[in-house]
């Protein structure tokens, strides 16, 4: 839709356009009858456009119940776009005190089918909730939210759960709230499951609105709570009942409700049904919160330990995804205890039979943290009870298990110590760097250098230096990748002399069989060419370029292109040491412009490239130079 400046004249005086902008407004509206939804939906881009030529008033009047007729009729493309357009329309139809305008917009977009067009527009209904006035939210917002609750399509009864919340939290009038909580307590009873379970989803919130105004509301607002929380906890639907953990932890974790300790009781009792629930979802809620629920409702006085040992019964549960979910969690309930006497006389047990689960995705999740459980026990609690599940589970026939247990091992190291933990651990160590699955080989590739600096290089050098140098040769290029970058790691820790003696002088004097390999050369290359960065000028002259100049005029092309990317990178290490020209205009630049007429392209383009860097080195280095002398 192209409007044409030749039709409109502005008004200073006015601050709007003329008579052309029904000229506007009429093409406006032609194309908002459009038969495809695209062209529908293009001419609602345009709104603004036509509300500044229309002016406030005139918005309210002329396009805005064009716009509710397009709401209440149309496709759920067109209506999901102007769900997000209704939330900027405000400052165009005159501010906050002309809200009311665009209710009925809104509210019919709530009662649509298509969920994304709902939950576009409950944010907007939100906002202009939070904004309204009093006299607003009583005579519009409210009235708005009734209809919405009493409507025959559970859609409506839907977006008018999410409402509650923001208008009980911005009315003063005790009967008109009172009014609200006896409506919502009909969307808990709802016959669509649906609507309960937004409802039970909506009810916390509320509760915090309702805490914050106990005072001033009826005495027995405990009785419209506690009904309210029992019928979602013994709702016929599951996906219901599971909500009501929620309402349970924002009543237990509020320091402002009054004779809090009057209600334990009955929160415990719903919290004990829920443990015991036939339905897995209702105990899978439990379990996703057991850490919270045991800081909030652990009796210190209680000797036998009731609730704890409730909690960890999920442990045993028939249910697949409540045991993987206690598996990832027992870490955050032992946590939550922070008693190594009550962790060792209950959990260890649990952690054992969890580690030989029958179900290898609840071995993986438990993997995935029992580490964490060591920083409860310390040391000596953890080589006894601990340690001996981890190497079991380093053994797993599941690759995931393998894996989740040894991105543990930096927590593990932590409390035991590398010294306890090598002789334990790394003849298993060695054995996964070796193992089938790549995922499992490079895990322990990047677990080396944490490992490393913990064992001294002695330690180190005697058992795992022959396995970090394997590496270089694996199948997988992301491994030999990982390797490169797992030696300049393991130089930084070790020092340039180690790495001489035992990674770039083995490297260089390769026997012919590994040179004979394309790979194998290009890895040699790439890994001296990654060391030049952790090591000194003496070593890349004496060590590193020789290598890289035997291999000038290698038959493959790679190679050669990949040489003079490496001088490049050399070149850069060495003006960074202290400038050291020399070299790199002996032993470097005469390689690249002897490249610079190699048969192939990518030698040439690469060759190139090195010089043109050195050319940039040498010229930042010469400034820098005679900016000293000066």
């Amino acid at each position: 839709m192209v409007f044409d400046n030749n039709h409109t004249s502005f008004h200073p005086e006015r601050g709007t356009y003329d008579s052309n902008e029904s000229f506007a407004l009429s093409l406006f509206l032609s194309e908002l009858n459009h038969e495809e939804a695209a062209n529908r939906i293009e001419v609602i881009k345009k709104w603004k456009t036509i509300s500044i030529l229309l002016g406030p008033e005139k918005t309210r009047e002329q396009l805005l119940p064009h716009l509710l007729e397009v709401a209440q009729d149309d496709e759920d493309e067109v209506l999901s776009f102007l769900s997000e357009e209704v939330n900027n329309m405000l400052p165009y139809i005159g501010g906050i005190e002309h809200v009311t305008c665009l209710l009925n917009i809104l509210e019919i977009l709530a009662t649509k089918e298509e969920t994304i067009v709902r939950e576009k527009v409950i944010p907007t209904l939100k906002y202009f909730t939070e904004h309204a006035s009093e006299t607003q939210l009583i005579y519009d917002i409210v009235p708005l939210i009734e209809r919405l609750t009493k409507a025959v399509w559970f859609f409506a009864r839907v977006s008018a759960t999410n409402l509650y919340e923001v208008a009980l939290s911005k009315l003063d009038n005790i009967i008109i709230i009172n009014n609200l909580l006896s409506l919502f307590l009909q969307l808990i009873e709802d016959e669509t499951p649906m609507v309960r379970r937004s409802a039970a989803n909506a009810f916390p919130k509320i509760l915090n609105t309702i805490i914050i105004k106990q005072n001033e509301l009826d005495n027995d607002i405990w009785i419209y709570i506690s009904t309210v929380l029992k019928k979602i906890s013994s709702d016929r639907q599951d996906t219901v009942r599971a909500l009501s953990v929620y309402s349970v932890i924002t009543l237990l974790q509020s320091d402002e409700i009054n004779n809090k300790e009057k209600y334990n009781g009955f929160l415990f009792k719903v919290v004990n049904k829920m443990i015991q629930d036939e339905a897995w979802r209702v105990r899978c809620s439990i379990a996703e919160n057991c850490d919270i629920l045991l800081s909030l409702l652990n009796d210190e006085n209680d000797t036998n330990h009731s609730f704890l040992k409730l909690l960890l019964s999920l442990c045993d549960d028939n249910e697949i995804e409540v045991r993987k979910v206690m598996g990832k969690r027992l870490y955050l309930l032992a946590d939550s205890l922070k008693n190594k006497t009550l962790i060792l006389a209950y959990f260890i047990s649990y952690i054992q039979n969890l580690s030989m689960d029958e179900n290898e995705t609840v071995r993986a999740s438990l993997a995935m943290t029992v580490g964490n459980i060591s920083s409860n026990l310390g040391k000596e609690e953890t080589i006894v009870n601990l340690v001996p599940i981890y190497l079991s589970m380093l053994k797993d026939e599941f690759p995931e298990v393998r894996l989740n247990i040894i991105g543990n091992l930096k927590i593990v190291n932590d409390i035991i110590g590398a010294k306890i933990l090598s002789d334990v651990l790394l003849p298993v160590l060695f054995e996964l760097g070796k193992d089938m699955n790549w995922r499992i080989r490079i895990a322990i590739v990047e677990y080396i250098p944490i490992l490393a600096g913990q064992l001294g290089v002695e330690i180190f050098h005697l058992q795992l230096t022959e396995l970090c140098y394997s590496w270089l040769w694996d199948t997988v290029h992301v491994i030999r990748e990982a390797a490169i970058k797992n030696l300049t790691l393991l130089t930084e820790i070790f020092g340039k002399d180690w790495s001489r003696e035992n990674i770039i002088r083995r490297l260089v004097s390769s026997d012919k069989e590994i040179l004979e390999n394309f790979a194998y050369r290009s890895t040699i290359l790439s890994a001296l060419t990654a060391l030049t960065g952790v090591v000194d000028c003496d070593i890349i002259e004496q060590d590193i370029i020789p290598f890289v100049s035997g291999l000038e005029n290698d038959p493959v092309p790679n190679i050669r292109f990949t040489v003079s990317k490496s001088y490049g990178v050399i070149a850069k290490r060495l003006y960074q040491l202290d400038g050291q020209v020399d070299i790199v205009d002996m032993l470097i630049l005469p390689s690249l412009i002897n490249h610079l007429s190699d048969k192939d392209q990518d030698v040439q383009y690469f060759s190139k490239q090195a010089l043109d860097q050195c050319q940039k080195l040498r010229k930042e280095y010469d400034s820098r130079y005679r900016h000293g002398n000066n």
